[in-house]
C-alpha cells in the first residue's frame, strides 16, 4: 500500500466571486488517522525506545526512526543467532533440552522477522 500523502491543510473555493481558504476535511480526516497511529506505535516503546522519536510529528517519521534504529541491530543478531545454530552440537543434552533450545533460538530468529525455512529447521 504505501505511505498516504499528507492532503493541504486548506482548499481554495470561489464564493461571490472572491477566492476564500477553508480547511480541508481531506487534512483533518488525515490528521486524526495519523494521530492515532502515531499514538498507537509510541504507546508500545519502551521509554529508551520513545526518546528515539520524540519530535517526529508523523506516524511514517515514527516507522522510519524505528525501522533505522533497529535494522542494523536485528541484522546483527541474525547473524549471532544463526551461527550460534550452526556452532550447536547436542553433546550431552538430552532430546528434550537439545529440541527446547533450538525452538528457543528459531523463535527468536522469527521475532525479528527471519524465521528459519522448513529446509533449513
Amino acid at each position: 500500500m504505501g505511505p498516504i500523502p499528507i492532503p493541504a491543510s486548506t482548499i481554495e473555493t470561489t464564493e461571490n466571486g472572491e477566492v476564500v481558504r477553508r480547511p480541508n476535511p481531506d487534512f483533518s480526516a488525515w490528521k486524526k488517522s495519523d494521530c492515532l497511529l502515531r499514538r498507537w506505535i509510541t504507546s508500545s516503546l519502551t521509554e529508551e525506545v520513545l526518546g528515539l522519536v520524540v519530535g517526529n510529528d508523523t506516524a511514517a517519521q515514527v516507522w522510519k526512526t524505528l525501522i533505522g534504529a533497529f535494522a542494523r541491530e536485528s541484522k546483527d543478531r541474525e547473524i549471532m543467532l544463526t551461527r550460534k545454530l550452526q556452532l550447536f552440537r547436542k553433546q550431552d543434552k538430552s532430546v528434550t533440552e537439545y529440541v527446547t533450545w533450538f525452538k528457543a533460538i528459531c523463535d527468536e530468529l522469527a521475532a525479528i522477522g527471519k524465521p528459519l525455512t522448513d529446509e533449513d529447521k
